[in-house]
């Protein structure tokens, strides 16, 4: 687990920014791209190519599509025939949950102040707050469709530290490395997240909880 050691003498209470992604709910792009490939005689990785090799993906999780013309470009793209309740499902269902994690945020939360920050879509969040409770656990949400910033732009983690009530104690979570090293560029405490056990282990010898 990387993290910079602070050996917290006293308790105090921080802003934990979690990411969601395979750190929360573990997800995989490749389960609808195998569906639609299954129901419309299409090659999986074709479809990976043309919706997220392309970008398409990235401007729905940025905002500057919505959920109705992700819809409409996508169905184009591949030629399918498919209606739009049906694709919105089939598409957010990709996400499973580290219950370990789930056990890490509720029991930071008797503590401390925790923020989701999450590159995700409109779709993706309407789900997964449906289906998965610990994501209504938390006090605040900087999500890149409505900020209109994807991580690791550093405007999304300015939107934070603005909004983040330890502005000055944030702890900020997440697996991509590059997310990670922009956070620690701009002066935020960043760990990198790996798996449970070694996250849990890191936030108990530095007096987390």
């Amino acid at each position: 687990m990387e993290g910079e050691e602070i050996n917290i003498l006293s308790p105090q209470s921080f802003t934990f920014l979690f990411d969601m992604g395979n750190v929360i709910l573990p997800f995989d792009h490749m389960i609808p791209c195998r569906k639609l490939a299954e129901f419309y005689n299409l090659d999986p990785d074709d479809i990976y190519k043309m919706i997220f090799t392309s970008g398409l993906e990235w401007k729905f999780e940025e905002g500057s599509i919505n959920g109705m013309q992700f819809y409409k470009k996508c169905t184009e793209i591949l030629n399918l025939q498919i209606d739009y309740n049906e694709f919105r499902n089939l598409w957010s269902d990709i996400f499973t949950e580290n219950k370990e994690v789930s056990n890490i945020v509720l029991a930071l939360k008797k503590k401390h102040e925790l923020i989701l920050l999450s590159n995700t879509n409109e779709w993706h969040m309407a789900h997964v707050r449906d289906k998965f409770d610990i994501i209504n656990e938390f006090d605040k949400y900087i999500l890149s469709y409505e900020v209109g910033y994807l991580k690791p732009h550093p405007k999304i983690y300015e939107i934070a530290r603005t909004v983040a009530l330890h502005k000055d104690n944030i702890v900020y979570i997440d697996d991509i490395p590059e997310y990670i090293e922009t956070a620690r560029k701009l002066g935020i405490r960043a760990i990198q997240f790996s798996d449970a056990r070694n996250l849990h282990d890191y936030l108990k010898n530095n007096n987390y909880f």
